[in-house]
């Protein structure tokens, strides 16, 4: 399977997470040898971004046309989904100020969320 996507966490930085096409997010810790826990999706999730200020929070960009956010520490359910767009979201990435966050999709637009609105 390939892996669409990596990101090192900036807070917790012996933290990391990978998005593949077989929809798995999963999460890493570079001290361990094996991953320390993983999501399945319904969809594959395009790419992923950690939260600047609040170290255990990431956000996904799937294509069921959503963005979710998670918490690394309780991942057996999105804390939101952001709902706005009608195409596969490719990309995400927080503000410096981890209060909101902008995503791009296929369907050429780019949205700018509040990091706590669904």
């Amino acid at each position: 399977d390939s892996i669409y996507s990596t990101k090192f966490n900036k807070v917790e930085v012996n933290v990391l997470a990978s998005t593949a096409s077989d929809r798995n997010i999963v999460l890493y810790d570079v001290r361990q040898k094996t991953p320390i826990k993983k999501i399945v999706m319904k969809m594959a999730t395009n790419a992923l971004c950690w939260n600047p200020m609040q170290a255990f929070l990431f956000v996904t960009a799937n294509e069921d046309h959503n963005c979710y956010t998670f918490d690394m520490r309780h991942l057996d359910h999105a804390l939101t989904i952001h709902q706005d767009h009608v195409s596969a979201v490719m990309s995400v990435d927080y503000s410096p100020t981890g209060l909101e966050f902008t995503s791009g999709s296929y369907d050429r637009t780019v949205r700018i969320f509040g990091a706590d609105d669904g």
